[in-house]
């Protein structure tokens, strides 16, 4: 005999108050689910909100305005829109810019009198004649010949010994005996290596590295781009073409 049958009750009779049972369960299931998500909406709603963190600075980009009176200005040195150069005499891909890339730049932007020119040593301890190219550069500049010596060291970057730079300095005009005594100059040396800290202050790690911004009217320059690496010149006048619709 069924349990149903003991209790004096069919099988059809049972039917209803199971349905009926479920759906109670169903809807107590229902109510507890629904409880459930009102507290925790409750609780997420009191709790504070997580502020939005704040934006990182431009990676590599100076906080501050740099100074621009240990570099050499090139050209242009009343033009608002400055590119800066790191560079390395020894450097393959300084190289290839200041011989393939920079004459356009001259034309589009130099010569026009748009940009200011200014190129600063930053010369890589793993090249073994970069230093006493620098400093032999410099040494041209205290002649007015930074630009000349600039350009010869570039198109010769295979021939940078002592005797290499003593042939070049000869082949763009220079007083030999003033330049002699001039790379033993402990000033010279100090000023590369001057140059040399400003830029690692700068974070800067590559060359050639280019600084592309406006010179305020103390001279420094705020620095409004960064490019490192084998920048073509299509890219850099790009940089150059932005910078200048700021000064109108």
């Amino acid at each position: 005999m069924t349990p149903a049958a003991l209790l004096g009750e069919s099988s059809m009779d049972m039917q209803p108050r199971n349905a009926k049972l479920f759906r109670a369960i169903e809807i107590a299931a229902t109510l507890v689910t629904i409880a459930a998500g009102v507290v925790i909406c409750w609780k997420l709603l009191k709790s504070p909100r997580p502020r939005p963190k704040a934006e990182a600075p431009s990676v590599g980009i100076p906080a501050s305005p740099i100074d621009l009176a240990d570099p050499v200005t090139l050209a242009n040195p009343s033009a608002r829109v400055a590119l800066v150069m790191f560079s390395d005499f020894q450097c393959p891909y300084c190289g290839v810019f200041d011989r393939e890339n920079l004459p356009t730049l001259q034309e589009q932007f130099v010569k026009t009198g748009k940009v200011r020119l200014v190129f600063s040593h930053l010369p890589s301890p793993q090249h073994e004649f970069a230093f006493n190219a620098a400093v032999a550069a410099e040494c041209a500049n205290e002649q007015g010949k930074f630009v000349e010596m600039h350009e010869t060291l570039f198109r010769h970057q295979d021939a940078l010994t002592d005797d290499d730079l003593a042939s070049q300095a000869r082949s763009v005009g220079l007083e030999m005996n003033t330049f002699r005594r001039c790379l033993t100059t402990p000033a010279v040396g100090q000023k590369v290596r001057r140059l040399f800290k400003t830029a690692m202050d700068l974070k800067i790690t590559s060359t050639p590295t280019f600084f592309i911004g406006m010179v305020d009217s103390d001279g420094r320059l705020r620095v409004d781009q960064k490019l490192s690496g084998a920048y073509s010149a299509a890219s850099i006048g790009q940089a150059l073409g932005e910078e200048l619709k700021k000064v109108g």
